[in-house]
C-alpha cells in the first residue's frame, strides 16, 4: 500500500512558486538569446528532476535547483560588476583561498553581499528541507517507486549530459571565447558551458620524418640574417652589465600605415611604428587573437605559448594554462638575476592576474586601480605610474637588473566619440568619403588616440634611452580592434606570405639605447617568439625552451604556425610539449 505523506507546509509552496517566477523573470529571461534562455531553463528543469530522484522532496528539489543557479547568476553578475569578467568554471578551483578574501577585503560591497549569500542560502535550505517531506513517488508501490527514481535520475543526468556536450543539441552555445562569455551576459548558460573549456588538449606527438631528427638543443650554425635597420655611426658598445629591459603592451594597436586608405596620409604616420637608429628589430606581428582578448596575447609574450594549440580551453590561459606552464620569460630573467614585475592597467584580479603572474613567476604584479589607474586612462599617465614603480624597484633592490611588463588601456573600444569632441585635426573626417561615416567616427578615434600614445611613447623612450644605464625598451600591440566589425570593410596591405588572417596582424618594435651583439631582421614575427626576441636582444642567456623558441624563430625566418619547412613546427611542438614538458600536469 502507498506510504501515508505529510501535506506541504503552505508557506514552503507559496515561497517555492515565488522564487521559481523570480528567478526565470530575473535571470533565465536575462539570458543573451532565446536558445541561451531556453538552455538555462532547460538544465536547471533538469537539475530539479535529479534532486527530486535522490530526495523525494519535490518543493526543496526545486527551491535547491533554483537556489543553486540564482547563485550562479548573482555571484557572476557580481563579479562582473566588481572585475568585470562573469563566473566561470575555473573560478572555482580559485575561490577558495587567501586571494579570494584579500579581494573582498577590497570591495566591502561585494563582501558585505558574498557573506550574506553564504550565511542565507544555507539557513534557507536548512528551513526548506524541515518543512518539506518526501512526499515525490508517494503513490507508488516499493519497487515501482525505485525503478521510477532511478530511471528519472538516469534520464535528467542524460538530459544534461547531453546539453554539457558540445557536439549535442546545444552545440550553439558552446566554443564562445572568454571575450564573448564577457559581452554577451549570459551568466547561467556560460558558466555551465565553459566547465567543458576547462579541458586543455595538448598538440599530440607526431613521429619524425624519415632523416636526421631535429637537434633544439644547440645554437644555429649559421650566420645571422642581415640586418636592414638603421643604426648609429658610432654605436654603443654592449653593456658589461645587463639592461633593464621595459616592455608595454598597447592595447587594441595596430600600425594604420598598413590600411590602404592611410596610403599617402600623414595622419597615420607615427614614430612608435617607424624604425630608427635605436631600433633593434621591428615590423608586422602575428597575434592569434582579433577584437579583444588582451589576455591571449599576454599569456604568449609570457610563455611563448599560443592558445590557440591547446582548444577551448587556451581562451581561458590565466585559468587553465598558467598553473601549468613551467618555461616563462619571467623564470628566464630570474635566472639570469633579475628582478620581475608587472603593471595592470586596471585591477590586479581581472581576468585573474594576479594568480597567474604568481604562476608565471613574476615577484610581484602591481594593481592599476590601486595606483590611481581607471579604465581608460592615457598612456601618459599609466607611465607616470610606471615610473615611480620604477624607481621604488631601483631603490629598493639597485643590485638587481629589472624587467617590467605594463599594459595600456587607453585604445581599448569602443572607439565612438563625437568628432567634434576630438582634438583637431581628428575633429574633422580624416578620409572623407573613401569610408563610411561609421568608419570615420572609429578611424578618427583611434588615430586621436594614437597620437596621445606616440607622444607618450616618444617621452618614455627619451627618458629611458636617452640616459647612460643599458637599457631596452619594446612595445607591440596585442589584437586589432574590432570597430564593432567594421574594420572588415578596410583593405590591409600587408606583405604576400602573410597567410590567411590579417585580422591578426599588429606591430611591434624593439628599441636599446646599445648595439646587440647580434643583428635581427624579422619583417614578420610570430608573437611566440617576441618574448624570446627581446631577452635575446637584452643578451639575457636561454634556458632550452627559449634555446628551442629561438632556433624555430630563426629556421622559420619569423614564422610559426605558416612555417615554410612543414617538419619543424611538429617537431618543436614534439620537444618542447612531450620532451621538456612544457605544459606540465
Amino acid at each position: 500500500m502507498p506510504q501515508p505523506h505529510a501535506r506541504p507546509h503552505r508557506a514552503l509552496v507559496a515561497f517555492a512558486l515565488i522564487a521559481t517566477i523570480a528567478f526565470n523573470l530575473f535571470c533565465v529571461l536575462q539570458e543573451k538569446s532565446p536558445t541561451e534562455r531556453v538552455f538555462a531553463f532547460t538544465f536547471a528543469t533538469a537539475t530539479t528532476l535529479l534532486i527530486v530522484c535522490l530526495t523525494q522532496r519535490f518543493w526543496f528539489s526545486l527551491l535547491a535547483s533554483v537556489a543553486v543557479y540564482s547563485m550562479v547568476w548573482i555571484a557572476s553578475s557580481l563579479k562582473f560588476k566588481y572585475l568585470e569578467v562573469p563566473l566561470i568554471a575555473p573560478d572555482l578551483y580559485y575561490f577558495i583561498n587567501a586571494d579570494t578574501v584579500k579581494v573582498l577585503s577590497n570591495y566591502p560591497a561585494l563582501g558585505f553581499t558574498s557573506l550574506a549569500v553564504l550565511v542565507l542560502v544555507p539557513l534557507v535550505v536548512l528551513w526548506i528541507w524541515r518543512r518539506d517531506h518526501p512526499h515525490a513517488f508517494h503513490r507508488l508501490e516499493p519497487r515501482p517507486r525505485v525503478v521510477a527514481r532511478v530511471a528519472g535520475a538516469l534520464f535528467a543526468l542524460t538530459a544534461m549530459g547531453l546539453m554539457a556536450w558540445p557536439l549535442g543539441p546545444y552545440g550553439a552555445v558552446h566554443g564562445k571565447t572568454l571575450w564573448q562569455a564577457i559581452i554577451s551576459h549570459s551568466y547561467i548558460t556560460d558558466f555551465i558551458t565553459s566547465f567543458n573549456d576547462t579541458r586543455i588538449r595538448i598538440p599530440a606527438p607526431r613521429p619524425d620524418p624519415p632523416g636526421a631528427p631535429v637537434d633544439w638543443h644547440a645554437p644555429l650554425a649559421m650566420p645571422a640574417p642581415a640586418a636592414t635597420d638603421a643604426v648609429p655611426e658610432s654605436p654603443p658598445a654592449v653593456p658589461q652589465r645587463l639592461p633593464d629591459v621595459i616592455a608595454v603592451l598597447e592595447e587594441s594597436t595596430f600600425d594604420p600605415a598598413m590600411l590602404a586608405v592611410c596610403e599617402g596620409e600623414p595622419r597615420c604616420r607615427f614614430h612608435m611604428f617607424e624604425p630608427d637608429s635605436r631600433t633593434r628589430a621591428s615590423g608586422r606581428l602575428a597575434v592569434h587573437t582579433f577584437g579583444g582578448g588582451t589576455w591571449l596575447s599576454e599569456f604568449t609574450v609570457v610563455t611563448g605559448l599560443a592558445h590557440t594549440l591547446f582548444g577551448n580551453a587556451g581562451a581561458f590561459a590565466p585559468y587553465n594554462l598558467a598553473p601549468r606552464v613551467q618555461y616563462t620569460l619571467a623564470h628566464r630573467y630570474k635566472a639570469a638575476g633579475y628582478r620581475v614585475v608587472a603593471l595592470y592597467p586596471t585591477a590586479a584580479d581581472f581576468i585573474n592576474g594576479r594568480n597567474a603572474y604568481r604562476d608565471y613567476g613574476f615577484d610581484y604584479l602591481y594593481d592599476g586601480a590601486e595606483n590611481g589607474i581607471e579604465w581608460g586612462d592615457p598612456d601618459q599617465k599609466i607611465f607616470d605610474v610606471f615610473w615611480k614603480v620604477y624607481e621604488q624597484e631601483k631603490t629598493a633592490h639597485p643590485e638587481k637588473p629589472l624587467f617590467l611588463f605594463m599594459m595600456t588601456i587607453h585604445q581599448h573600444g569602443p572607439h565612438m566619440k563625437p568628432l567634434e569632441d576630438l582634438a583637431p585635426p581628428y575633429d574633422k573626417p580624416v578620409f572623407g568619403n573613401k569610408v563610411s561615416d561609421w568608419l570615420n567616427l572609429n578611424l578618427n578615434n583611434y588615430l586621436e588616440r594614437a597620437a596621445e600614445s606616440d607622444a607618450a611613447l616618444k617621452r618614455l623612450e627619451a627618458r629611458l634611452l636617452d640616459r647612460p644605464e643599458p637599457t631596452v625598451l619594446m612595445h607591440f600591440g596585442d589584437h586589432q580592434p574590432a570597430f564593432d566589425g567594421a574594420i572588415y570593410n578596410l583593405e590591409f596591405r600587408l606583405p604576400k606570405d602573410w597567410g590567411e588572417h590579417r585580422e591578426w596582424a599588429t606591430y611591434y618594435m624593439i628599441r636599446s639605447n646599445f648595439e646587440p651583439t647580434r643583428k635581427y631582421h624579422f619583417p614578420i614575427l610570430d608573437i611566440v617568439y617576441l618574448g624570446g626576441l627581446t631577452a635575446d636582444i637584452a643578451g639575457v642567456p636561454p634556458d632550452r625552451y627559449y634555446t628551442a623558441n629561438t632556433l624555430l624563430r630563426d629556421r622559420c625566418h619569423g614564422r610559426y604556425l605558416e612555417c615554410s619547412d612543414p617538419v619543424l613546427v611538429p617537431s618543436y611542438h614534439n620537444y618542447v610539449f612531450h620532451e621538456l614538458k612544457a605544459l606540465g600536469e
